[in-house]
């Protein structure tokens, strides 16, 4: 009788690369496509991040930064836009200095393209 073994089945093996966003502070925020630019506060924007946006896609994306620490906007249509996004509480007490360094970068970055 002969002993014949088959040998072992390979699995199809799918390798997802998933890019890590942290977020500082005790928000939390709902899912990174309610951001136009989910890592801005995360890492510094390079040209590739933002040359699909247009000028109002970019001026959004700049307040999204003031956005995520709750500054209060004066301009009704960014009122409208931010309140209306599930992650945004406004906070009266904003000030400039919660900003990280990552932030203001991103924001200058940001306007110069605008």
């Amino acid at each position: 009788m002969l002993n014949i073994q088959t040998p072992p089945v390979e699995k199809e093996k799918t390798v997802i690369k998933e890019r890590e966003v942290i977020v500082p502070g005790p928000r939390s925020y709902a899912t990174s496509s309610s951001f136009i630019l989910p890592g801005s506060d995360s890492y510094k924007l390079s040209y590739g991040d933002i040359s699909s946006l247009n000028s109002g896609e970019l001026r959004l994306a700049r307040n999204e930064i003031y956005a995520r620490h709750g500054y209060v906007f004066k301009s009704k249509d960014l009122q409208g836009y931010f309140y209306g996004k599930s992650w945004y509480t406004p906070d009266s007490s904003f000030r400039d200095s919660y900003l990280s360094s990552v932030e203001k970068y991103n924001v200058d970055f940001i306007k110069s393209y605008e």
